[in-house]
């Protein structure tokens, strides 16, 4: 571990403490524990790590401030998505015994890369999502309904952190989601499998490249191939549908190649790679 960045982690430390001056944690085993992540953190996720690796070791002052200043905020997150009534409650619950029960506690997953409620609001979508699945199963079980596909609902409904491209999707949601839904129609069965798999079931490269008896640069070229078909084919439904400006198509472009990055590199245990 560099100087420059042990310096980092213990302002992040200090900052944490700030914060969240009554959790019980030893600053040595936050430096260790955090001490690998010097390629992926910022220094806001770096403190928000503190509060994760507390939650981790079940402090039960940090697992209140997770809950007052994290799990209370997931409402908004799945709001685009439609479900019933009670399914925020069922997410909440959900969310707090994947993150903190059992030896595979999901929070031991997230290493800083960005804000940490933003992570949770991620697993809140996944977990919402879910359930929605799981309600129009049984409805298509009852009616034989032919339901959305529910990949296009996944990369509609990741935050993109950035405000203005958020407002680009609110302003231009139908199109946009009509876009992505005929794109996700469009793609061949492989690569909508590969899709299904990477941003619904959470399957990393690795674990793609198994099932298909692979090497992983193979799996990795496969999902890099079908990402860029599903970008292409809603920006060309896109172009068709709208008239837009020249910066408006410039920020359409950005938000399809931003909420694709989102989803692949915040729902996936490893990022794809070109």
């Amino acid at each position: 571990m560099s100087d420059a960045f042990a310096a980092t982690l213990r302002q992040a430390w200090m900052r944490a403490l700030v914060r969240w001056p009554d959790i019980g944690l030893d600053e040595g085993e936050y430096l260790s524990y955090a001490r690998g992540n010097d390629q992926v953190a910022t220094p806001a996720g770096l403190e928000d790590l503190v509060l994760a690796l507390a939650c981790l070791r079940q402090d039960s002052a940090a697992l209140r401030h997770f809950e007052r200043d994290v799990i209370s905020g997931i409402g908004p997150a799945i709001a685009r998505i439609e479900v019933r009534p009670d399914a925020v409650d069922e997410v909440k619950q959900q969310l707090r015994t994947r993150l903190f029960t059992g030896p595979d506690a999901k929070i031991a997953g997230y290493r800083g890369s960005g804000p940490l409620a933003a992570w949770v609001n991620v697993s809140a979508i996944r977990t919402a999502l879910n359930l929605r699945r799981a309600d129009r199963r049984a409805e298509r079980h009852t009616t034989g309904a032919d339901l959305d596909d529910p990949l296009a609902d996944l990369v509609l409904a990741v935050d993109t952190l950035d405000v203005e491209l958020e407002l680009l999707k609110a302003r231009f949601r139908e199109a946009f989601s009509g876009a992505v839904r005929a794109a996700c129609r469009d793609l061949g069965d492989r690569d909508r499998a590969l899709l299904k798999m990477q941003l619904l079931d959470g399957h990393g490269i690795d674990v793609i490249a198994r099932l298909y008896d692979v090497h992983r640069s193979t799996a990795a070229r496969w999902m890099h191939r079908a990402r860029e078909a599903l970008q292409h084919g809603a920006r060309a439904r896109l172009q068709a549908k709208l008239s837009l400006d020249t910066r408006e198509a410039k920020m359409v472009e950005r938000l399809l190649h931003t909420q694709l990055s989102v989803s692949f590199s915040g729902l996936a245990d490893e990022p794809v790679t070109g």
